[in-house]
């Protein structure tokens, strides 16, 4: 799945509209690539070309694995401050 993050607030429940009786409450996910993927070093000790080929080539893998039709990819050096 692809698209902004206003498509995600505006399908979302309440809680993300910052409406409702728990809009106080932020719900927040992450995930870390831990190991090394063969043939491109720790993105530490990576250019930005190597970081960039690393993103493209996880995408490309969560885009073919089974169960993950709901992913939705954010490049957060494109999001602003806010």
């Amino acid at each position: 799945m692809s698209g902004s993050l206003y498509e995600v607030a505006r399908r979302a429940g309440e809680w993300l509209r910052g409406e409702g009786p728990m809009s106080e409450i932020v719900i927040s996910t992450r995930i870390r690539l831990a190991r090394n993927i063969v043939g491109y070093n720790f993105l530490a000790h990576a250019d930005a070309d190597m970081r960039h080929e690393v993103a493209e080539t996880a995408s490309g893998a969560v885009h073919k694995a089974t169960g993950l039709q709901d992913y939705m990819h954010v490049d957060v050096t494109g999001l602003d401050e806010l």
